[in-house]
């Protein structure tokens, strides 16, 4: 509890300092970040160490998501889901502001599967859709499970 009272005076200090100033202004030397194309993508420039944060800002692709199933009912599990995203939303901005149309959101599809330790298992996907510049949108999804509860 001690802690949180320094924390919270600090807090405080800085909210009048922000209301007493007025609306902060993000500088003005801000530079434009450059693509990233290919195995740069999911490493930082700086120190070429991995980083998905370029990768996660601008989903275009495929994306693994892994599963880690740790509920006592079905035993341990794992499974996987793959997303797939046919742009990024910038991307998609920049074509449909080209083209003359409102924004388009970016097509998103995925597959998912998991098995767990007692013999449950299960299997999904599903795809997102627009059509004719963003005026239909459509999703369909599909999916199985085998659930083995006591």
């Amino acid at each position: 509890m001690g802690l949180r009272l320094p924390a919270l005076a600090l807090l405080a200090t800085a909210a009048k300092q922000v209301f007493a100033q007025g609306t902060v202004e993000p500088p003005a030397t801000q530079t434009e970040p450059t693509e990233r194309t290919g195995r740069a993508r999911f490493f930082d420039p700086d120190d070429g160490q991995l980083d998905l944060s370029y990768f996660l800002e601008n989903p275009r692709g495929f994306l693994p998501i892994p599963i880690v199933i740790t509920e006592p009912a079905v035993g341990y599990g794992a499974g996987v889901a793959l997303l797939y995203f046919r742009e990024s939303i910038a991307g998609e901005m920049e074509k449909s502001l080209a083209r003359g149309e409102r924004m388009a959101v970016p097509d998103i599809g995925g597959v998912v599967a998991f098995k767990t330790a007692n013999g449950s298992q299960g299997l999904g996907g599903g795809y997102f859709g627009t059509l004719s510049g963003d005026r239909v949108r459509y999703l369909g999804a599909i999916a199985k499970a085998e659930l083995n509860l006591d």
